[in-house]
């Protein structure tokens, strides 16, 4: 059950990306963030394995392009179906339209990316999500999750960011919370917070939760 001060709006998340959507600036977070989220997650991973990577979410797919390499294969999903256009041109992408808690699928993924997407869900939706992932994942598979926290108790926001220059909604999990989540599905989750730099609100940052499964599983 979610508490009242963790409420979204999910008709104005679907209005705010089917906005940004349009936009070529399609970026969400700034270069050095990619930057740094390539680097992190190539850390994690064997570099010399072929992967079967899902971008659960995708938008534009700046960061699982990034990571494809060319004996590599991409399912990109996001509720969005004009994000489809950043993926036609190449053969190892399949872009499929799905709201990201409600897509399964029989294939199993070396990688699995759920980038800037949690704070959009329901601690409901959350968890179905991360029960998918887990049926999805190759044994030893990784899955890599990011997104903005609260730093002390769960919130959220709705209404106009000036920031943005629009009307907004998103819920901020608590990071330890988010953890324990987790780990009722993976075994091993890993925390990594980002750099000072990143730090834009003082009542929140960026993480990145790195999941494994048991060996024996």
């Amino acid at each position: 059950m979610e508490s009242a001060n963790s409420f979204i709006d999910p008709e104005l998340v679907q209005e705010f990306w089917r906005k940004r959507a349009e936009l070529e600036d399609k970026r969400w977070t700034p270069m050095p963030y990619l930057n740094f989220e390539i680097e992190k997650v190539l850390e994690s991973l064997n570099h010399e394995r072929k992967l079967s990577i899902l971008d659960l979410g995708s938008g534009s797919g700046s960061l699982s392009r990034h990571l494809t390499k060319p004996n590599d294969t991409l399912v990109a999903v996001d509720f969005e179906s004009s994000y489809e256009r950043f993926f036609l041109q190449d053969p190892r992408y399949n872009f499929i339209r799905c709201e990201v808690d409600k897509f399964i699928s029989s294939q199993k993924f070396n990688l699995i990316l759920l980038f800037g997407v949690v704070t959009y869900l329901n601690v409901e939706e959350e968890e179905v999500t991360y029960q998918n992932m887990k049926s999805m994942l190759s044994n030893d598979g990784l899955v890599v999750v990011k997104n903005q926290c609260s730093d002390f108790e769960e919130f959220s926001f709705n209404g106009f960011s000036k920031e943005l220059a629009t009307n907004y909604s998103a819920r901020y999990p608590n990071s330890f919370e988010q953890r324990e989540r987790l780990l009722r599905q993976f075994d091993q989750v890993e925390i990594l917070e980002y750099p000072s730099w990143s730090k834009k609100y003082p009542n929140s940052a960026h993480f990145m939760f790195i999941c494994r499964k048991s060996p024996s599983h």
